[in-house]
């Protein structure tokens, strides 16, 4: 009876033929049925004379033939319209509906895993008696967030606390934006704090390397909060020429866009007189880009 009903109903709306095929394409009947029915179609009931018939019924059948009627209940409850569990139901017993409400859940499916793919990882690590809540942006190519990262993070906020006590969210490990930009370029070329490379992650009693998945590690264990230590084995931090300090600075996305950007500007002069040096000569324009501030240069060209 499910079955026949929802027939009728989609032959009613336009949305079928009397063979029973869709006369609208899947996209177009996906926009406009969010329960792959027309509104309100659990409000109706097919009754055979005096008799209702229930979705799970079977229709009677006779070798004479019979009139069904479709009519609305006058009592119980109402259609919920876009979430309406009822007329998902009823719409499971149609092969064409069936087919609809597939559609949705693989299209809704996939909306949630690209919305996963693209919101950034929070995760608290705690230090000493104090919690930091780091944000960690995902890596576009691998779509990940490594332990690497989130140590850079935290070491930035380290660094800034004890750098600006006078400032508030620096104080309390949190993200100062100010700060972290003029911190990144205090600490240029290696762009992380010095002694970065001597400090671990662990979670429980388990050490995290700095290679590993962050968001695969923290979905497979009920604890969320990390815990930082400096490592006492750890070899002594070269300072702004260490090279496992800018290794790490490299698995954090932004820090390593910013040292690619810094890199690419420190030979960007050479490169631009040398291109254009030859073809313009000892022009006043070339001669004044040679001479020039850094930064008045980077602000013209």
């Amino acid at each position: 009876a499910g079955e026949l009903q929802v027939s009728v109903l989609l032959f009613a709306a336009g949305l079928t033929d009397r063979s029973g095929h869709p006369t609208v394409p899947d996209l177009l009947a996906l926009k406009q049925l969010p329960a792959a029915l027309p509104e309100a179609s659990c409000e109706f009931r097919l009754w055979c004379q005096m008799m209702p018939l229930e979705w799970s019924d079977t229709v009677p059948c006779r070798q004479q033939a019979q009139v069904l009627d479709l009519r609305r209940r006058k009592s119980g409850s109402r259609c919920q319209t876009k979430f309406c569990t009822r007329c998902q139901q009823l719409a499971s017993m149609h092969k064409v509906t069936l087919r609809w409400l597939r559609l949705r859940k693989e299209a809704a499916e996939q909306e949630a895993a690209m919305k996963a793919a693209t919101m950034p990882l929070v995760v608290n690590i705690r230090y000493e008696k104090r919690i930091a809540p780091i944000v960690l942006p995902r890596d576009r190519d691998e779509q990940k967030v490594s332990v690497g990262a989130a140590l850079v993070s935290f070491s930035f906020r380290l660094c800034a606390a004890q750098r600006w006590q006078r400032c508030a969210a620096c104080r309390r490990l949190q993200c100062c934006e100010t700060h972290f930009k003029e911190l990144q370029e205090i600490l240029y070329p290696a762009v992380v704090p010095p002694g970065t490379c001597t400090l671990q992650l662990w979670q429980g009693l388990s050490q995290l390397d700095a290679e590993e998945d962050l968001e695969g590690i923290l979905q497979c264990r009920t604890v969320t909060a990390l815990v930082a230590k400096v490592n006492p084995k750890s070899p002594q931090c070269a300072g702004m020429e260490c090279q496992r300090c800018k290794l790490l600075a490299d698995a954090d996305p932004s820090t390593a866009a910013f040292r690619r950007r810094r890199h690419f500007w420190r030979w960007k002069r050479g490169a631009f007189l040398l291109r254009f040096g030859k073809s313009s000569g000892t022009s006043p324009l070339v001669e004044f880009l040679r001479t020039c501030p850094e930064l008045v240069f980077h602000m013209l060209v």
